[in-house]
């Protein structure tokens, strides 16, 4: 039984369904409801696993850890973030949002303001906004110290299929 509007219930079952598991939301109010799903009746909607199964550390990124700003890529990020799976490096970066820590759990938008993922951020917010747009060569000239090539490492970011994006968009923007 879950409290809260159909939102919440689309959005518990969508985070459900990235850990691979089937999950029905149906009426708890209807008379002998789990007995009838057991028996097969098609009662509620059926929600089923999709896409790359998320695991523990991933799924915490993606959909529980609270996300303290935003980065805002270029067209040019699009491509190796959302299709080649690789780290967010400085030079896609175009506008830092929120303030927040390294180690912080940031969404990181494309153009048009989509969702493209959210990751882990390896550097503070001051100081993306001083290295943003520039080579990871250039990092240490800017901050005196280089941590980190990415802003971004790959192993610390969910990037969400294109082709779900406004799906995605609805249920983390809500």
């Amino acid at each position: 039984m879950g409290l809260g509007g159909i939102l919440s219930k689309v959005r518990a079952a969508d985070k459900v369904a990235r850990c691979g598991a089937h999950t029905i939301v149906a009426n708890g109010l209807v008379d002998d409801i789990l007995d009838r799903l057991a028996a097969g009746q098609e009662v509620g909607t059926l929600f089923l696993p999709r896409g790359k199964r998320l695991r523990g550390r991933k799924h915490w990124i993606a959909f529980t850890a609270h996300q303290d700003g935003e980065l805002v890529v270029d067209e040019g990020a699009v491509r190796p973030l959302a299709e080649e799976g690789k780290s967010l490096l400085p030079a896609g970066i175009r506008e830092v949002r929120g303030s927040f820590q390294a180690g912080s759990a940031v969404r990181v938008l494309g153009p048009g303001e989509c969702i493209l993922g959210v990751g882990i951020s390896n550097y503070p917010s001051h100081e993306i906004d001083l290295i943003k747009g520039l080579r990871t060569d250039q990092i240490s000239g800017r901050l005196g110290r280089k941590d980190y090539d990415e802003v971004i490492h790959r192993d610390n970011l969910v990037v969400f299929g294109l082709e779900e994006e406004d799906s995605l968009a609805c249920l983390l923007n809500s």
